[in-house]
This record gives C-alpha cells, sequence and structure tokens, in this order.
C-alpha cells in the first residue's frame, strides 16, 4: 500500500495515463483499419479488416478501464478520510474522467460488434450506426473535457506542498 495520499494521486495519475496509451493507440488502429481509402482496397482484394482482431482490440482495453476504475476506486475509498482538500477534488475529477474513459471504451466494443454482425449479414441500419458512431463521439468529447480538468486538478496538487 502507499505511504502517502499524494503518493496514492500520483500512482493513480500515473496508471490512468499509461491506460489512456492503451486505448487511444487502440482507438488509432481501428479507426485507420477500418475508415480509409487503404482499407477499403485491401476489402476490395480480399485482405479485408479483421473486425474480429479489432473487437478483441477494444476488448482489452475496455478490460483495462475497468480494473483503472476498481483500482482508482479502491484508492480514494482506502484514503478518503485522510485527503487534504486539494487530493479529494483531484480524485473526484478523476473519477469522473475513469467513468467517462470507461464508458468511451464501451462503446468502441459496442461499435465493433454492430460492425461484425453487418459484416456478417445482420441488418443495421444507417441511422442505427450513426447513432452508435455519436454516441461514440460524445463520450470521446466528455472524457477530453473531463481530462483537462483533472490536468487543472493535478496542477494544483503537484504544486501544493506539505
Amino acid at each position: 500500500m502507499l505511504q502517502s495520499t499524494k503518493g496514492a494521486a500520483f500512482e493513480c495519475a500515473l496508471l490512468a495515463n499509461e491506460a489512456l496509451k492503451h486505448y487511444v493507440s487502440i482507438h488509432n488502429r481501428i479507426f485507420s483499419e477500418q475508415a480509409t481509402v487503404t482499407s477499403f482496397f485491401r476489402n476490395l482484394f480480399g485482405r479485408g479488416t479483421n473486425f474480429e482482431a479489432l473487437l478483441n482490440e477494444a476488448r482489452s482495453a475496455d478490460q483495462l478501464w475497468q480494473n483503472v476504475d476498481t483500482h482508482v476506486a479502491g484508492c480514494f475509498g482506502a484514503f478518503r478520510d485522510d485527503f487534504t482538500q486539494a487530493e479529494r477534488d483531484f480524485f473526484v475529477e478523476l473519477l469522473a474522467w475513469v467513468k467517462a474513459v470507461k464508458k468511451t471504451t464501451a462503446l468502441l466494443c459496442e461499435r465493433q460488434e454492430a460492425l461484425i454482425r453487418k459484416a456478417n449479414g445482420e441488418s443495421l441500419s444507417m441511422s442505427d450506426y450513426q447513432q452508435i458512431e455519436r454516441d461514440y463521439e460524445r463520450a470521446v468529447e466528455s472524457y477530453v473535457r473531463l481530462g483537462s480538468s483533472v490536468q487543472e486538478k493535478m496542477e494544483k496538487l503537484s504544486s501544493a506542498s506539505y
């Protein structure tokens, strides 16, 4: 267990930052594999996108963020009574941001599952697909917006002296 409340805050922030890098790399890979001219030509010549592999990557990001959520919530619970106001403010923002990224990864999985169903011949209307895309885009916008607030709280916490 960590020795200090500030240490817990920094450790959780680093964990979340590493998990964000992982998610972003998966997001980028999925969108570069599925939504480009190159992917169109690969599909045309029979070397198409492996939707199942991309779904598995999305699921790994989703599982990672479920674990991050559990860890950050556990740290918050373990130190709740010992936090300074700055640490408490940071953790409240961090928890909201973690939940927003976790929602985003779940929606990425939903998106990939819908594309697989469509590729397997199941019906998926354009409006249903567009709704999935809008939900995902809103989730990304939400976690980005919350991330700015987390960054501000982290900067305040970093500059606070004990």
